[in-house]
């Protein structure tokens, strides 16, 4: 559980639940004097100053419970209605931030940049966390750079002007790139479809934190996988002839690249309905390497895809760190010019993925809205309202609005002509599948 940053809970939920009691005594007050006095007596988990009620938090014995109310009416504020149910997780945070406990829940203090970044901090560490708990997927990607042995394979049979190996390193890194994007996107769409995220909406942290914890996540397992594509490739012969100052540029160069796609992973992510759509939809991030000059040189691909190869945007950027680091491009260009088109690439594709993700965002976790108006009151055989108040005769329909607003979903309006308006209602939003149907229990 998140508080601006600070992380004040952590467990299963039943535990979470019996850590804070077995059963929730709810207390309703007759009047305003009769609730601020019992206020005073009591340790509330929540309290509702409208309705007057306050929820404490109790070992669920009988005794205990008397004992409670006994209190309060030898204090002069007795309870004017007492229920109890079980303790929600929701109960769980309301008690660990309320006044006097976390003053920064009570909403005097607004959300800065100093807690969006706590909470981001946090988000980065529970995705981490998370890749690491994934054998699964941490292992594919950090074996990627063993396919730098095949090499050995066919290495002989290329002809890059040069050793293979020295050719292939750069497509290699940018392949992972493309693997590491796949798996970002797998995270946020199961983020998005377990209920993780209605948690943390429930709680008053920086909603960019979501994103940015997947992002910066997916940045640090593909440093790492480049990390080690670099290392087996200087284990099995490769011999950069970049400056230190190349080296620099080249690694700017890679971080710009894995950030842009992890963007374009998270909007990927939030466009798919389910973990494995997204993993469908980011099969082009993997598969676009192989269209570019990664493993051949582009004159010796058919006339299409040659021409395809040199402008697709995969192209420039592993074109550009072979030119760093081997001081040559397979192209012909200048490494100059490949680094320039790689930049306004990245450039572009980091901002309108970012701002898509950020939309797509706020989009899939806006509230849905119901709005219901009255349209007018049809009395019961033509009888005016004091007519049916005084005879006790059947009661006047009424003619309603409704207008559902989902945010995963177009909005819905309908009129509706009845006696039994709820009912009518909630027959009419039952065959939705906007994914949360609001409630209609009070209307």
């Amino acid at each position: 559980m998140l508080d601006h940053g600070r992380i004040v809970a952590g467990g299963a939920p039943e535990e979470l639940r019996t850590g804070l009691g077995t059963e929730m005594v709810r207390l309703q007050f007759a009047d305003p004097t009769s609730y601020q006095g019992a206020l005073g007596r009591l340790d509330p988990a929540r309290t509702d100053e409208v309705l007057r009620t306050i929820d404490v938090a109790t070992g669920g014995t009988a005794d205990e419970i008397l004992a409670m109310l006994g209190r309060l009416d030898d204090a002069g504020t007795p309870a004017a209605k007492v229920s109890t149910y079980r303790p929600t997780v929701d109960d769980v945070f309301l008690a660990l931030t309320r006044d006097g406990h976390h003053p920064r829940s009570t909403g005097a203090r607004p959300m800065t940049l100093t807690y969006a970044l706590k909470d981001s901090t946090v988000m980065i560490a529970r995705n981490v966390s998370r890749s690491l708990r994934d054998p699964e997927a941490f292992f594919t990607a950090l074996m990627l750079p063993v396919m730098l042995l095949f090499v050995y394979v066919f290495g002989g049979a290329m002809k890059t002007n040069g050793k293979y190996v020295d050719y292939v390193v750069p497509g290699l890194i940018v392949l992972c790139a493309g693997f590491g994007a796949g798996t970002t996107a797998v995270a946020v769409a199961t983020d998005m479809t377990n209920g993780i995220v209605d948690r943390f909406r429930s709680m008053p942290i920086a909603g960019s934190s979501v994103l940015i914890g997947h992002v910066v996540a997916s940045l640090t397992r593909n440093l790492v996988a480049t990390t080690l594509v670099i290392a087996v490739g200087l284990a099995v012969g490769w011999r950069p002839t970049g400056s230190a100052l190349d080296w620099l540029a080249a690694a700017a160069m890679i971080v710009l690249l894995i950030l842009a796609l992890a963007w374009l992973a998270a909007a990927v992510g939030l466009l798919a309905r389910t973990p494995e759509a997204a993993s469908s939809l980011s099969m082009v991030l993997m598969f676009l390497p192989y269209l570019s000059t990664a493993f051949v040189p582009a004159h010796t691909m058919p006339t299409v895809l040659h021409a395809f190869a040199q402008r697709q945007p995969f192209t420039p950027i592993i074109e550009t760190m072979r030119g760093l680091w081997m001081e040559h491009t397979s192209t012909g260009a200048s490494t100059a010019n490949q680094a320039l088109i790689a930049i306004a690439w990245c450039i572009c594709l980091l901002a309108l993925s970012s701002a898509l993700a950020s939309r797509l965002f706020q989009r899939r976790t806006a509230a849905d809205r119901l709005t219901i108006e009255v349209l007018r009151v049809i009395p019961a055989h033509g009888k005016s309202d004091a007519w049916l108040r005084r005879t006790g005769a059947r009661r006047p329909a009424v003619e309603i609005r409704c207008s559902y607003d989902c945010s995963l979903a177009p909005a819905h309006t309908t009129t509706i002509r009845h006696a039994r308006c709820r009912s009518s209602l909630v027959d009419w939003l039952g065959p939705m599948r906007c994914g949360r149907n609001p409630s209609v229990s009070s209307v």
